[in-house]
């Protein structure tokens, strides 16, 4: 009987671990940065806008990024031209 309340007692603690296990995103993608903009002035600023290509995020493996919110993070003074299409 204290064999079985044993392997009961083991059992039960997998189990509870397994649903108390922190989730791990498993997610494969590569990212390319932007290109085009290394031949930015710095003293030219408020002139016209500067169009980069990129930056490109694909993924290893279907659906492995799903619905949900992506950050870009620009460096600062960066401005981003709200006046045109963004296409991907």
């Amino acid at each position: 009987m204290q064999n079985f309340l044993r392997q009961a007692l083991i059992v039960l603690f997998c189990l509870v671990g397994l649903l108390v296990a922190p989730k791990v995103a498993l997610a494969t993608v590569s990212i390319t940065p932007a290109t085009g903009g290394t031949s930015i002035s710095a003293d030219s600023t408020g002139g016209s806008y500067t169009t980069l290509t990129g930056p490109t995020i694909t993924e290893g493996a279907n659906r492995d990024i799903t619905t949900g919110t992506i950050i870009i993070n620009a460096p600062s003074g960066f401005e981003f031209n709200t006046g045109i299409l963004v296409t991907g």
